[in-house]
């Protein structure tokens, strides 16, 4: 098996059957079919040269795009239950290959922050009153009250209208 690695340092056309056929969305055991060699050979010889190895990984990611596209052919093309079964499972794996190797199919990250300067998250234990009314949670009874902060504006027009309810009497609070 070992004796199989100069074969691939000495054969361009091997190497470039390798590569043609991953970046035309082949498996690497179809490139060994077609040369005549044994994956591990592959394998170890990619271990031994730097750059082999990196136009074997130019190569794949391209192979797997080419899958997405003719997976999304077939699942087009696609007539009965079985096929688009198939080929709908097909394109998921595709996908989940492309999401794992290539930047731009991976989920992006729904929050960054940058931030200059000290920053402290935590929960608050210092005196728990409110910073706009000065109201003391910690002195949480029975009697629990709660606190809706809203603008001037909005609670002007909710005191008048409770006002005005209040004259009437009839206890139904909304706009009469």
């Amino acid at each position: 098996m070992a004796r199989n690695v100069p074969v691939l340092a000495e054969d361009e056309n091997k190497r470039q059957t390798i590569l043609d056929t991953l970046a035309n969305g082949g498996t690497l055991l179809q490139a060994c079919a077609d040369i005549g060699l044994n994956r591990s050979a592959v394998l170890r010889f990619r271990q031994k040269d730097e750059a082999f190895d990196d136009l074997y990984r130019a190569a794949w990611v391209m192979g797997i795009e080419i899958k997405m596209e003719e997976s999304e052919i077939k699942l087009r093309a696609a007539t009965t239950r079985d096929e688009i079964m198939a080929a709908d499972k097909q394109m998921r794996h595709d996908e989940w290959s492309a999401e794992k190797l290539l930047p731009h199919y991976q989920p992006r990250q729904k929050l960054e922050v940058s931030h200059e300067g000290p920053m402290v998250i935590g929960w608050d234990t210092g005196p728990s009153s409110c910073p706009k009314c000065g109201w003391n949670m910690d002195a949480v009874n029975e009697n629990i009250q709660v606190i809706d902060h809203v603008d001037a504006e909005i609670d002007q027009r909710a005191r008048a209208q409770e006002e005005g309810e209040g004259k009437k009497g009839n206890g139904v609070h909304g706009p009469s």
